[in-house]
This record gives C-alpha cells, sequence and structure tokens, in this order.
C-alpha cells in the first residue's frame, strides 16, 4: 500500500512538473508579446507625432493661404 502510495505521488510529483514547465514556456511567451507590444506601441507613439506634426504643418498652412485670400 505504501508503494502504491509512493507511484502516485510519484506520477502527480512528474505531472506538476510538467504543468510548472507548460506555465514557464507560457510566461516566456507573454513576455515576448509584451516586449513586442511595447515595440508597436513605440511606433505608433513616434508615427502619432509624426502625423501631428505634419497636420499641424498643413493648418498653419492653410491658415496662412486663408489670410493671403482674405488681404487680396
Amino acid at each position: 500500500e505504501l508503494k502504491h502510495a509512493s507511484e502516485q505521488i510519484m506520477l502527480k510529483n512528474e505531472e506538476l512538473q510538467a504543468s510548472e514547465e507548460e506555465l514557464r514556456q507560457n510566461m516566456e511567451e507573454l513576455e515576448t508579446n509584451q516586449e513586442e507590444l511595447r515595440a508597436q506601441k513605440e511606433q505608433l507613439e513616434v508615427a502619432y507625432q509624426e502625423l501631428h506634426r505634419q497636420n499641424t504643418k498643413v493648418n498653419d498652412s492653410i491658415r496662412y493661404a486663408e489670410r493671403i485670400q482674405n488681404a487680396i
């Protein structure tokens, strides 16, 4: 009976180790995904800033053209 209980404990221990390894792999994958998302977020922020700058430039040009037209 003790031998059977010991075997059951060993089996459960192996299952737990396999689960632990799977969790480690999942965590590594999540960390990799987070790094990729951070990089994408930085790229989007740079693109947003560039679009904002260009939009401001276009709007300034439009306002300047309106002032010239009004002056004429």
